[in-house]
């Protein structure tokens, strides 16, 4: 079974993380997987 959308998904969560990283790199860490 594949999980439509997951590899966007999970780039997009990526983004999410680096964006945040520029403010506040430790929160980024507890974001991240």
């Amino acid at each position: 079974m594949r999980v439509e959308g997951l590899e966007k998904a999970l780039k997009n969560l990526e983004d999410e993380a680096n964006y945040i990283a520029l403010e506040d790199p430790k929160a980024a860490d507890d974001f991240s997987l």
